[in-house]
């Protein structure tokens, strides 16, 4: 990535920082870009916040190759077209600027390579705390991301304007250095502004060679630059810290504290308000939970219930099955009972036509015994007179043979009957 390039990416930092989402998605397409590897996609995740995220990408775009920030841009089209048209559009600024003054791409530098004076980072740093120390919506992260970049911006105009004057003043400065009234002057205001300016052990070695004789206007117009750059950072930063807030630099007297007390007073506004919030919630988790409860134990009553169904439907179905095996038992024994007592009625039958049969063999052995005694008779009457045995032995015969009949009619009638 060229200098042209890397002064884009700083100019539209704060914009970036705080309209890119470090998503998924957007992981991903730069993955799918070959923008960086995944160990540093892995760092660029790890970080707390969204601004930090943020920062962290931007600190790793620059020395991902000359081909980084054109597919930078494509990503930036397909997630945040406005990011990528304004980045577009400062980075053909630039090359405009680098056309019609091609000395100055020369003092754009590497971020990583800018070694800031000691009065420089103390200022800023110093800013930075008074201005936005009590600021809680702004992270620690996005103060130091915000401290490095006016810095690194502060020393670029420093070296910038330093070259101007050079190339402006070198003759004149040869020529009037002559004088010693203006050597005495310019040790004194380089006395003057080292002692202000509270510039670093390095920078005090250097500055500290210069005496009367060797000073020169390049010293005096270093620590102007640095307290120019100061001013020209402080500005910048007030206007940078004034956008943060909603608010136009000029457009009206009120300061950055009262623009802090507002934001405090909203940011306790929104804390109730979440507060609330929350308190309804918890509420609505305490009723939901008592709900879900009671619902549990209505389906666990409905699945004791529906236990204790099942149970008694198997009861009712195994005494069905026992009913119907008793019915068709109680079927059995009522035709084996009718079949007992057709056998009862036969057997009682048979017993009486046993006894029947054996009245009629008793009165068959009667009429035998009958028929011999009358032949016996005859016999003897024939003996004595015959007439009159036959006549006795036929009225005897006659009668007997009528009760017998009788008889064998009463067994007949009774059998049938």
């Amino acid at each position: 990535m060229n200098d042209i390039q890397r002064e884009a990416l700083k100019k539209n930092t704060i914009a970036l920082v705080q309209d890119i989402m470090v998503t998924e998605s957007f992981l991903a397409a730069l993955d799918e870009k070959k923008i960086f590897e995944q160990e540093m996609l892995e760092m660029i995740k790890v970080e707390r916040t969204t601004s930090d995220k943020v920062y962290k990408l931007l600190d790793l775009l620059p020395r991902r190759g000359p081909e980084a920030f054109n597919s930078f841009l494509l990503v930036l089209e397909d997630h945040y077209d406005w990011l990528a048209t304004k980045l577009r559009d400062t980075h053909q600024e630039l090359m405009n600027q680098k056309t019609t003054q091609p000395g100055q791409s020369d003092i754009l530098v590497s971020p990583e390579n800018i070694i800031l004076d000691k009065d420089i980072k103390q200022q800023i740093s110093s800013f930075i705390q008074r201005q936005l120390g009590q600021v809680r919506r702004i992270s620690n992260t996005d103060k130091s991301s915000i401290e490095r970049w006016l810095g690194e911006w502060a020393q670029e105009e420093r070296r910038r304007l330093m070259q101007i004057f050079q190339k402006t003043h070198v003759s004149d400065d040869e020529r009037i250095l002559e004088k010693p009234i203006v050597k005495k002057k310019l040790y004194k205001l380089h006395t003057k502004l080292a002692s202000a300016a509270h510039r670093s052990n390095k920078n005090e070695r250097k500055l500290g060679a210069w005496t009367l004789d060797t000073i020169t206007f390049e010293a005096i117009e270093e620590q102007i630059s640095t307290l120019m750059g100061q001013c020209i950072d402080m500005a910048l930063e007030i206007d940078q810290c004034y956008a943060a807030f909603g608010a136009k630099p000029g457009g009206d007297a009120v300061g950055l504290n009262t623009y802090a007390q507002r934001m405090l007073a909203l940011v306790k506004e929104k804390e109730a308000e979440i507060a609330q919030e929350k308190q309804k919630v918890e509420e609505m988790l305490y009723d939901m939970y008592k709900n879900v409860s009671e619902q549990k134990k209505k389906d666990q009553a409905l699945l004791q219930n529906q236990k204790q169904m099942m149970e008694l439907t198997h009861q009712v179905k195994a005494l069905q099955e026992e009913n119907s095996r008793l019915e068709f038992q109680v079927t059995s024994l009522d035709r084996q009972t009718k079949i007992h007592a057709e056998k009862e009625k036969t057997l009682g039958e048979l017993r009486q036509h046993k006894t029947d049969m054996q009245v009629l063999i008793k009165i068959l052995r009667d009429e035998n015994q009958d028929l011999k005694l009358q032949i016996n008779a005859a016999k003897v009457a024939n003996h004595k007179s015959p007439n009159r045995g036959m006549n006795v032995t036929r009225n005897q015969r006659q009668s007997r043979q009528k009760q017998n009949t009788r008889k064998k009619t009463n067994i007949l009638n009774g059998n049938k009957t």
